[in-house]
C-alpha cells in the first residue's frame, strides 16, 4: 500500500500537467507571433532594403527614378505570380476537358494592352510560341535564342496601342500586334495583324480565332481598314507541318486568300538560306532555308 507522501507527490505531479500543458501552449503561440511580426516587419522594410542596395551600387545618390523603379519592381512582385499561377491554374482546367476549355475561353477577354500587363510574361509567351512555329527555318541556338520580341518592343507596342492582349482574370494568355500599312494595290485602308500568340497549354480551344476576330474588329472599327492581311513564312523544299496547319487555318477557317487571287506566285516573296529578314543591322532574324513570304488578305465587313 503506497505510502502518505507518495500518494501526495502523485497528486502534485498530476495537478503540474495541465500547468505544462498551458505553458508549451503559450510558448507555441508566442513563437508563432514571433515569426508572423518578424515576416511582416521584412516586408515592410523590403523597400528600404532596395534603396541601400540601389545606393551601394551607384557611385552617387540613386535618382528618384531609380528609387521609384526599385519599388514599382518590388511592388510589381506578387501580380506577377497572381497572374502566372492563374496562368498554370487556367492551362490545367483547359486541358480537363472540352467542357472545361469552353469555360475557360468564356472567361477570356480581349483588348489593348495597358501599362499594369506583365510585359516579361507576355515577351515569354511569344518567343515560346514562335521557337516552336519557326522550328527549323530560323535560327535558334543557346547562343542566339530566337526572339520574335524583345521586352523593349513589347512596352513600345503597348505605348503605341498596337497590341491586342488575351487575359483570363490577371493573367495574359495570349496576344497579337496591329499595324497600319501604307499599299498601293487596295482602294481602301489594309491593316496587319500579326505576333499571334497563344500559350501553348491553352491551345486548340480556339483562343487564337478569339483573337483574330478581336484583332479585325479593331481593324475595321478604330482604323477605318476595309481589309485585313497576314504574311506566312514556309519552307520552299519541304513540308512544315505547322506552316500547312496554320495556311489551312487561314484559308479554310478564317477566309483569307492570296494577295492576288489564284496566284501564289504574285501573292509570295522568295528569300535565300542565310537572308537575315529584318537587315543584318539588327540580325534577329536568319533564315536556315530558302523560304516563301506569302500575303494573304480578307475584306473586313
Amino acid at each position: 500500500k503506497p505510502s502518505r507522501a507518495s500518494r501526495l507527490r502523485s497528486v502534485g505531479e498530476q495537478m503540474q500537467q495541465p500547468r505544462a500543458h498551458a505553458r508549451l501552449r503559450h510558448r507555441s503561440a508566442l513563437w508563432l507571433a514571433v515569426r508572423y511580426h518578424a515576416a511582416c516587419c521584412a516586408f515592410a522594410l523590403a523597400p528600404v532594403w532596395i534603396l541601400v542596395q540601389n545606393r551601394r551600387c551607384c557611385s552617387t545618390a540613386p535618382s528618384p527614378s531609380t528609387a521609384s523603379r526599385g519599388l514599382l519592381a518590388f511592388a510589381g512582385v506578387l501580380p506577377q505570380l497572381r497572374s502566372r499561377s492563374q496562368a498554370v491554374w487556367l492551362s490545367s482546367r483547359a486541358t480537363a476537358g472540352t467542357a472545361a476549355g469552353q469555360a475557360v475561353l468564356e472567361r477570356v477577354d480581349v483588348s489593348l494592352a495597358r501599362d499594369g500587363d506583365d510585359v516579361t510574361l507576355i515577351t515569354e509567351l511569344v518567343n515560346s510560341a514562335y521557337r516552336h512555329g519557326e522550328l527549323g527555318i530560323l535560327e535558334d541556338t543557346p547562343e542566339k535564342p530566337l526572339q520574335r520580341f524583345t521586352a523593349v518592343e513589347i512596352e513600345a507596342l503597348v505605348a503605341e496601342g498596337r497590341l491586342l492582349v488575351a487575359r483570363a482574370g490577371d493573367a495574359a494568355v495570349g496576344c497579337v500586334k496591329l499595324e497600319l500599312l501604307k499599299v498601293s494595290d487596295s482602294s481602301g485602308k489594309v491593316g496587319e495583324w500579326g505576333g499571334l500568340a497563344v500559350d501553348r497549354r491553352l491551345q486548340g480551344q480556339k483562343l487564337g480565332s478569339k483573337l483574330v476576330a478581336a484583332a479585325e474588329v479593331h481593324l475595321r472599327d478604330a482604323w477605318g481598314c476595309s481589309e485585313a492581311q497576314l504574311e506566312l513564312l514556309a519552307p520552299v523544299a519541304w513540308r512544315h507541318d505547322h506552316k500547312e496547319r496554320l495556311r489551312a487555318w487561314y484559308v479554310d477557317r478564317l477566309g483569307y486568300r492570296l494577295r492576288v487571287p489564284d496566284d501564289f506566285d504574285a501573292s509570295s516573296s522568295r528569300e535565300v538560306e542565310g537572308t537575315y529578314l529584318d537587315g543584318e543591322e539588327s540580325g534577329k532574324f536568319r533564315l536556315l532555308t530558302d523560304s516563301y513570304f506569302t500575303v494573304y488578305r480578307r475584306e473586313l465587313t
